[in-house]
C-alpha cells in the first residue's frame, strides 16, 4: 500500500469515528438517541427513510428529516447548539421555535421556517437556523457586519437572534437579488442593509476597484472566492461589482466596534492579515476559514481571544473571537 492510499485510509477511518463520536454525543439531547442514530445511519447507506422519530428530554416527540437530524447532531456536538427542545410539533433550538413545512402565499411556496420565510428553499438556510454555526456570538441590540450574506439567510438570522442592525455584503448579482425579496419577506427593510460588493483589503480596492463576475450559478456561488488575484474562465462575462473595504463600510455606516461576521470563501486571509487595523476595531468576529485557521490566529491572538471550532479534516472551520479590549 502506497503512502497515498495509506493517507486516505487513515482519513476514513477518522472521519468514521468523527461520526461516532458524533452520534454517541446526541444522548444528552434526545432520549432515544440509540435508535434515532441507527435510523440516521440506515438513511445515509440506504436511503429509504424519509423521517426519524426523536424523543426530547422533555418527553415529546417528533418526526425530523434526516438532514434535519444529522445538522441538529452536528450543531450539538461541535457546541453550535446549547438547547433543544420538542414543544408543540415544532422544533426550539437556542430559543428559536422552528417551523419545519412550508406554506404558499400568492400562488408561491414560500419556505417557513416559521422564525423568518423565504423565497424558496436553499441548503444554506439549514445550515444557519438548524446547525446554528454564529450562535455563539452575541448579536443582540448590536449591529453587525455581514460579509457573504447569500440569500440574506445568515443577515436574517441575526435579525431573528436580536441584532439591531445588519449591513448584508453579497457579490453574487442572483444572491443578492434574492436577498432583497427575503428582507421584503421578512419585512425587514432598513434593518437589514444590503450592499452589492465584494470584500478586500485596502491595497486591491485600490489597485483594482472592480471584479468580473460571470456565468456562475446561485448555487456554485457559495464556494467561490471573488478577488481580482483569481483567475475565472468565464465564457461570457456577465458584470462587473464593486470591490469594497472595511474602512469603507465602517466610516459609510458610521458603525460601533461591535462584531464582524466573514464568510467569503478565502477573503478572510487577504482581508485580516492585510486590514488588520479595520478588522481590530470589531469587538467580536465569527470568521469561517477555509484554508486552516494557523495564519489568522496568529494575527488575532494579540488583541482577541480565540476559539477555532474545526469539522472534518480541519482546514474548514469556523473561528470566534472576542476582544481583549
Amino acid at each position: 500500500m502506497n503512502a497515498e492510499m495509506k493517507t486516505i485510509k487513515i482519513s476514513q477511518i477518522t472521519e468514521f469515528f468523527e461520526k461516532v463520536r458524533m452520534m454517541f454525543s446526541s444522548r444528552h439531547i434526545f432520549l432515544n438517541w440509540l435508535n434515532a442514530s441507527l435510523m440516521y445511519l440506515l438513511a445515509k447507506t440506504i436511503n429509504r427513510i424519509d423521517c426519524i422519530k426523536v424523543t426530547c428530554n422533555n418527553g415529546a416527540s417528533l418526526y425530523l428529516d434526516p438532514v434535519i437530524y444529522g445538522r441538529i447532531v452536528r450543531g450539538y456536538h461541535y457546541g453550535f447548539l446549547k438547547t433543544i427542545e420538542c414543544r408543540d410539533d415544532r422544533l426550539e433550538l437556542n430559543g428559536i421555535r422552528i417551523n419545519l413545512g412550508n406554506i404558499y402565499k400568492g400562488g408561491m411556496e414560500i419556505y417557513d421556517l416559521g422564525c423568518a420565510r423565504f423565497v424558496r428553499y436553499r441548503d444554506s438556510i439549514l445550515e444557519i437556523f438548524i446547525k446554528q454555526p454564529y450562535s455563539m456570538v452575541d448579536v443582540k441590540n448590536k449591529t453587525v457586519v455581514d460579509i457573504g450574506a447569500y440569500i440574506g439567510d445568515s443577515s436574517i438570522y441575526f435579525i431573528v437572534k436580536g441584532a439591531e442592525r445588519v449591513i448584508a455584503v453579497e457579490p453574487h448579482r442572483e444572491a443578492f437579488h434574492e436577498m432583497l425579496k427575503n428582507i421584503r419577506l421578512n419585512n425587514m427593510q432598513g434593518k437589514v442593509i444590503p450592499v452589492h460588493g465584494a470584500l478586500v483589503s485596502r491595497k486591491l480596492a485600490n489597485k483594482y476597484g472592480s471584479i468580473e463576475i460571470g456565468n456562475i450559478s446561485i448555487l456554485n456561488t457559495i464556494g467561490i472566492y471573488y478577488s481580482p488575484l483569481v483567475q475565472y474562465s468565464f465564457e461570457n462575462t456577465k458584470y462587473k461589482v464593486p470591490l469594497i473595504t472595511l474602512e469603507h463600510l465602517i466610516k459609510h455606516f458610521s458603525l460601533e466596534p461591535e462584531v464582524l461576521k466573514m464568510d467569503c470563501e478565502g477573503c478572510e486571509y487577504d482581508v485580516i492579515l492585510n486590514d488588520y487595523e479595520y478588522v481590530s476595531f470589531f469587538k467580536e468576529l465569527i470568521v469561517e476559514y477555509h484554508y486552516g485557521h494557523r495564519p489568522l490566529l496568529e494575527k488575532l491572538s494579540n488583541d482577541y481571544r480565540c476559539k477555532a471550532i474545526s469539522e472534518g479534516k480541519g482546514a474548514v472551520g469556523v473561528l470566534y473571537c472576542i476582544s481583549k479590549r
